[in-house]
């Protein structure tokens, strides 16, 4: 009775010696469920002849649980691979893997690699996997994708790169993405490129970063610009700084900002700087704010400029202190404005005097005070003048007194007026004698009015002379 009339419950029952000893024209008459049916012991014993008779037909019906049984000798022909259910070729060892060209292997679909294990694709050798077809690639699953190596990877034409989806891209290791060569990296499309995960965008060298384009730099998210490393910021070029976007931008850390060079925040525009949060500012060295533009300085917002330490308000030039409008010097502290160089208040525009607050007066040094001219001193408020600290109006020359009018005077605390020098005292006008109010008289020391001379004393009206004190008197 010939073989073929055996049912496949019963070809399943034969033992290894009727293999071993089966001819391949016997062979060749089972069909594919037969062949099927065929138990791992008889497998085994299939030599190479034999597996080479096996028709496409037949090869197409071997199971998932037979293929890793056939011996070491046994070598598949393209024909039969191309037959091989999904799950058959996902059943080959990784020794049958290591058997495979180019030839067998290009004629597996992408279903077929696609039905591989992540063991027996990390199997494949460099040439292996250069020889796939780029259509073969497309059904790869994340796990293939992280069994790549860089040999792997390094061998991959541009096309295979390019068909490669976003989630394919995203699942490669970040050392295999390092491992990019430039050509392989500029091929990578926007898609691909936002794709890429931060731990990815981190491996990259400065160089690799520099070297993308404006396409694929300007598609980045605010996660992958943060997950950038302070050495790959420092290394982007002067375009990819200068087309940074609001978004990339908002996911910078001070220790992103920090690594940028002088002429790298140059790069920056007002529009860019101003987006900035006061922490990002923070990060920026006094030599980065030196060599910010006056239109950058400009840009800044009253709530960047008061988040400024002193070292950077300090290493702002005259220029970019006289580019700040009124509302930008307003959110200066006191902490910051004695930050400010004595060049940097002499050259102050009246306009910004003017709109100096109290608290910001008073944390102007005396060197700095005395640095204002006239014209600066004359455009100080009256509502601001009472910061003055004692200290600051003790120092007061005579000619800076003499640069206040009446309303700025009047303004004056009388406990300020007594903290006058009596060189101040002795140096006051006619005209200036009758600016003190009769409230402010009685903040007038002894000392001051000994200084006080017999002409100002007449040109006192009735009602400044009235507010004397007894003590006052006593003295005259």
């Amino acid at each position: 009775m010939p073989i073929s009339y055996l049912s496949a419950t019963q070809i399943a029952a034969l033992p290894e010696r009727i293999f071993d000893d089966l001819s391949t024209t016997k062979l060749e008459t089972l069909d594919s469920t037969q062949i099927g049916a065929i138990n791992a012991t008889g497998v085994a014993v299939l030599d190479a002849t034999q597996v080479r008779a096996l028709s496409s037909t037949q090869a197409r019906g071997l199971a998932a649980t037979q293929v890793p049984s056939f011996g070491a000798g046994v070598v598949f022909d393209a024909a039969q691979l191309a037959a091989f259910s999904e799950a058959a070729v996902g059943a080959l060892t990784s020794t049958q893997l290591a058997t495979l060209d180019a030839g067998r292997l290009d004629v597996l679909a992408a279903s077929q690699i696609a039905a591989l294990s992540a063991t027996g694709f990390s199997s494949l050798n460099a040439t292996q996997v250069a020889s796939l077809e780029a259509s073969q690639l497309t059904g790869l699953t994340a796990a293939h994708m992280a069994a790549l190596t860089a040999a792997d990877l390094g061998e991959l034409s541009t096309s295979h790169l390019a068909i490669l989806s976003a989630a394919q891209v995203s699942a490669l290791s970040a050392s295999v993405v390092a491992a990019l060569s430039d050509t392989q990296l500029h091929v990578l499309s926007a898609t691909q490129v936002r794709g890429l995960t931060a731990g990815q965008i981190g491996a990259l060298s400065g160089t690799q970063v520099s070297g993308l384009s404006a396409t694929q730099f300007e598609v980045l998210s605010s996660t992958q610009t943060q997950a950038l490393t302070p050495t790959q910021f420092a290394a982007l070029s002067d375009t990819q700084v200068m087309n940074l976007t609001a978004t990339q931008l908002s996911g910078l850390t001070g220790t992103n900002l920090a690594a940028l060079s002088p002429a790298q925040s140059g790069d920056l525009s007002a529009t860019q700087i101003a987006g900035l949060t006061v922490s990002q500012m923070q990060g920026l060295s006094a030599t980065d704010f030196a060599e910010l533009s006056s239109p950058q300085v400009a840009g800044l917002s009253a709530q960047q400029l008061g988040g400024l330490s002193t070292t950077n308000i300090n290493s702002l030039s005259a220029t970019q202190i006289t580019a700040l409008t009124q509302t930008q010097l307003g959110g200066l502290t006191a902490t910051q404005m004695s930050g400010l160089t004595v060049t940097d208040v002499a050259e102050l525009q009246t306009t910004q005097v003017s709109s100096l607050t109290g608290s910001q007066l008073a944390g102007l040094s005396v060197t700095n005070l005395a640095a204002l001219d006239a014209g600066q001193i004359g455009a100080i408020a009256s509502t601001a003048i009472r910061g003055l600290t004692a200290f600051q109006m003790r120092s007061l020359s005579p000619d800076a007194f003499a640069a206040l009018d009446a309303t700025q005077v009047g303004a004056l605390a009388p406990s300020q007026i007594g903290t006058l020098s009596t060189t101040v005292i002795g140096g006051l006008s006619t005209t200036q004698i009758g600016y003190l109010t009769p409230t402010q008289i009685p903040g007038l020391t002894v000392s001051q009015l000994d200084w006080l001379t017999p002409t100002n004393l007449a040109a006192m009206t009735p009602a400044q002379v009235g507010a004397f004190t007894p003590a006052q008197v006593e003295s005259l």
